[in-house]
């Protein structure tokens, strides 16, 4: 389960996007909603946290917390897409 701090993150991430779109039908709305709380995980997930370096550390073995963010932007999260 998400800690309750990233679900606030991307719910007022969603929120900030919807005050711009409210005019907007639903069915453009919702994949910029979608965007911006998928933005608003990886910035969570970029930001590590001192139990995030741990698990890097103790899993990844002479990773850098570096490679660790590359794989990230690597990932379906963070790839860019057009």
């Amino acid at each position: 389960m998400p800690s309750k701090e990233l679900i606030a993150l991307a719910a007022n991430a969603m929120e900030e996007r919807r005050k711009e779109l409210i005019a907007q039908p639903l069915s453009r709305i919702y994949p910029q909603l979608a965007e911006a709380a998928a933005g608003a995980i990886l910035a969570a997930l970029q930001e590590p946290t001192p139990a995030m370096h741990l698990v890097v550390s103790a899993n990844w073995g002479r990773r850098t917390w570096a490679e660790y963010q590359q794989v990230l932007a690597a990932s379906a999260l963070g790839e860019q897409s057009e």
